[in-house]
């Protein structure tokens, strides 16, 4: 099935955010591959988001969404400096939404260092993707909400980029959620040029696991000159 084309006829919004998924932009700047995935990774909130509106996105769909983002990134970094002598690590990981990453191979391997007491690897995609059926992406959040880009940004704005209790209270979230959603929204820094603006510092939004919670990563091994 081609994916793309299967969406476009479902949901142009939805479409659209696969497409640009899967030209992100992708860099491997310095031997850090922690840095690297800072870089070159996306939370998959919104397709939890529209899962959550859409009976037709099932598992299978998710499945396909996520393989055809992988094999885009597969095509891309070819063209980049370590597929001659590093190769690359791929990941799909769990957060408060599927988590796709991609990490040129370095001495120090896995990145996710500070996960790593509470790393459990899966054999396959699919188990990464079925951690989240049977819920809501929302109800991390507390119940039913209708959140955008848009009202986050803006209700930051008008709070001039405090991210305190105030703010998270206008958006209806404790403290706790506001941070979790700004990161996996991708809205890490924008909310911090909104800071930068009103003279505050950068907010600290590095991932920071609970002691208790387990994070099922799914890895790719791509070699050097990989085929």
């Amino acid at each position: 099935m081609d994916i793309l084309a299967y969406t476009k006829t479902r949901s142009n919004e939805l479409a659209d955010y696969l497409d640009e998924c899967a030209r992100s932009p992708l860099v491997f700047d310095g031997n850090d591959p922690l840095m690297h995935s800072s870089d070159n990774h996306i939370h998959l909130w919104n397709l939890e988001y529209f899962a959550e509106r859409n009976e037709w996105i099932d598992l299978k769909y998710k499945h396909e969404f996520v393989t055809y983002i992988l094999d885009a990134w597969k095509n891309r970094i070819k063209g980049l400096a370590p597929y001659q002598t590093q190769g690359y690590r791929m990941y799909v990981y769990s957060d408060m939404a599927p988590t796709i990453s991609v990490v040129a191979e370095t001495e120090i391997g896995f990145p996710y260092r500070n996960s790593l007491d509470n790393a459990v690897y899966v054999n396959e995609l699919l188990s990464v993707l079925e951690h989240y059926e049977g819920r809501k992406w929302s109800h991390n959040f507390g119940g039913e909400w209708d959140l955008t880009h848009e009202r986050v940004l803006n209700t930051v704005a008008s709070n001039k980029g405090s991210i305190s209790k105030p703010t998270a209270n206008m958006l209806g979230l404790k403290v706790g959620e506001l941070r979790h959603l700004i990161i996996n929204m991708g809205l890490s820094r924008k909310v911090n040029d909104i800071r930068k603006k009103f003279k505050r510092r950068p907010a600290d939004f590095s991932h920071n696991v609970d002691d208790d919670y387990q994070m099922l990563f799914y890895e790719i091994l791509l070699p050097p000159k990989f085929s």
